[in-house]
């Protein structure tokens, strides 16, 4: 029975150490645990009779704290919430009143699309990353009242118009449709010389003879054999232990009653205010 009332004793711990770190709600939930725990261990009898009023006065000053915490927790996640939406209607007007000045959203998405292909390009390691920010900086620069925002949405509005002129010109011609079966016609091309050749059968007669040569180095030198060995050594010990750990807690509450049995309050930590 003293177990019981060393384990509230160790959530207690844990739950101070918690609040003191600053992660509250984390905190609060251990000190409901480690309330529960000594409310257990009374009930248990594991405190003498002296010290029971002080261990239930500890357990309710931990459920209180935990409240507290709780609270305030839930009061912080709204006013972040609060504070995001007020931020996100913020930046949408924003944007709204940018790209409005840029000339329309197709002049800035224009914009964009060019400063991505050139950042693509850029002789870097990257490319895609640089692809990104030439994108943003491009869709950026139509924004400014400057030379450079004047250049910006020329670019855009040219590539916009050379997106729709794309676009008609496919519609046309059928470019995207004859681009689908030239890649039907690579599959099944494809497909032929595997079966020609019998590639995917010869990757995996490979791959079954890799796996069969490590299973014979296995036969050979016990690899797994050993590794078990190992590991029974490990558990071994920690059964060890274990046992030693097991016998000291008995031996220490084998009395019974209360002889051994923790002081009482002062055994708990006071609860963060």
């Amino acid at each position: 029975m003293a177990n019981t009332a060393a384990a509230a004793i160790a959530l207690a711990g844990e739950a101070t150490a918690l609040d003191s770190a600053g992660r509250h709600l984390e905190a609060a939930t251990k000190y409901l645990e480690a309330a529960s725990a000594m409310e257990a261990a009374i009930a248990n009898q594991c405190f003498p009779d002296a010290e029971v009023p002080g261990v239930q006065a500890k357990a309710a000053e931990y459920r209180a704290r935990a409240s507290a915490l709780s609270a305030q927790a839930n009061a912080q996640s709204m006013a972040a919430a609060s504070n995001m939406a007020a931020s996100g209607v913020a930046v949408a007007q924003q944007a709204q009143s940018k790209v409005q000045a840029a000339g329309g959203a197709k002049t800035v998405a224009g914009a964009a699309a060019m400063g991505a292909v050139a950042g693509f390009f850029a002789p870097v390691v990257g490319g895609v990353m640089v692809a990104g920010a030439a994108a943003a900086g491009a869709a950026y620069a139509t924004t400014r009242s400057d030379g450079v925002g004047e250049a910006a949405r020329t670019a855009g509005n040219a590539a916009a118009g050379t997106v729709d002129a794309v676009k008609q010109f496919d519609n046309e011609h059928n470019v995207s449709g004859k681009t689908m079966a030239a890649a039907s016609a690579v599959a099944s091309k494809a497909k032929e010389v595997n079966e020609q050749y019998k590639i995917t059968e010869k990757v995996s007669q490979a791959a079954n003879e890799g796996y069969a040569k490590a299973k014979q180095l296995n036969e050979q030198h016990n690899i797994t054999g050993r590794a078990a060995n190992v590991a029974g050594r490990a558990g071994a010990a920690l059964s060890s232990g274990l046992e030693s750990l097991t016998k000291n807690l008995n031996s220490s509450s084998a009395s019974g009653g209360n002889a051994n049995a923790p002081a009482g309050a002062s055994a708990f930590p006071s609860a963060q205010k």
